[in-house]
Order: structure tokens, then C-alpha cells, then sequence
């Protein structure tokens, strides 16, 4: 039996990478990157294959990174989950009727296969490339969303799920 996400990839690789690569990403699928003066910008698509949807999370870190166990990460290798939840945020199809009830940095309490937060779900469409498509250039219609957050971390669009800045 085929993978559900081989044709989500191909749609990823045909139309999200060339979109975010003309905004200076560096996309290896399924992680991207590009640095802003000192900042590096951290992005990744997540697949959560039970439910067959994705999440774009996508995070920031200025200067010299040290992992839990005080490791020294190089910028080029550093990735959003080794960040701290308090420099990153996650790009959610949210169903508005449960907006006022995200939790606000409590990611690991998402319960998507109980529709509190939607991922860009694919489960109903997984072999259909059209469909597919389009539900990657619906992704990339929030990207503004994305950019704003960057700009200015209180600026939390309502597809964006993100903790306080500390």
C-alpha cells in the first residue's frame, strides 16, 4: 500500500518549496531555513501520520544555541524542536469555533484527532494531486501570518498558535 503522504509530498516539493525559497528559504524537506541579520528562522512541516494531517511549526533564535544538555548547536544545524516553546509557533487550520480555547504553550496537549486544533488535514484527499494542490496553496495564503510573527512576536494571527514571548 502506498504512503497517504507521497502525493502530499510531491504537491509539497511542486508548489510550497519554490514559493518559500523566492522568500529566501532554504527548504530541505521537510525542514526550512533562512537567516535575517543575526536571527536564524526555523521552519518544519510536521506530519502526524494517525491523523493524516500536517502542522507548519516555525521558530527564531538569535546567537550561539545550547541544547538541554548544553551542547553548542550551529546555527545550520539547529532545527525548531531543538527551540525552547517560548521562540516558536505552529501554523494551525484551526477550527474558529475552538479558538478562545487554545492553550496558549501547551502544544503537546493538541488533541487533533478530537478537532481541538486542525492540522491541513489530508485524509480524505491523500490520493487526489489536485486536491492536494490546493490545499498547499491554501498553506500558502497564511504565510503572511507567519512573516508577521516574525516581524513581531505579540503579532499572533488567528492560524497561529504560539507561547508568550519571554
Amino acid at each position: 500500500m502506498a504512503s497517504k503522504s507521497r502525493h502530499l509530498r510531491a504537491a509539497m516539493t511542486s508548489t510550497f518549496t519554490p514559493a518559500v525559497t523566492a522568500q529566501g528559504w532554504h527548504v530541505e524537506y521537510p525542514h526550512f531555513r533562512r537567516h535575517v541579520g543575526d536571527e536564524v528562522q526555523l521552519g518544519e512541516i510536521q506530519p502526524h501520520k494517525d491523523v493524516a494531517a500536517i502542522i507548519l511549526e516555525f521558530g527564531r533564535h538569535t546567537g550561539p544555541f545550547q541544547d538541554w544538555a548544553g551542547k553548542l548547536i550551529a546555527p545550520d544545524a539547529l532545527t525548531v524542536t531543538d527551540l525552547p516553546i517560548f521562540e516558536r509557533a505552529r501554523l494551525c487550520h484551526t477550527n474558529p469555533m475552538y479558538r478562545p480555547r487554545l492553550p496558549i504553550f501547551e502544544f503537546d496537549d493538541i488533541d487533533m484527532a478530537n478537532d481541538r486544533v486542525e492540522g491541513f488535514s489530508y485524509q480524505d484527499i491523500h490520493d487526489d494531486q489536485p486536491a492536494l494542490d490546493a490545499m498547499v496553496a491554501e498553506i500558502l495564503t497564511y504565510l503572511p501570518q507567519i512573516e508577521a510573527w516574525f516581524a513581531d512576536p505579540y503579532q499572533i494571527g488567528p492560524n497561529i498558535l504560539a507561547a508568550p514571548p519571554s
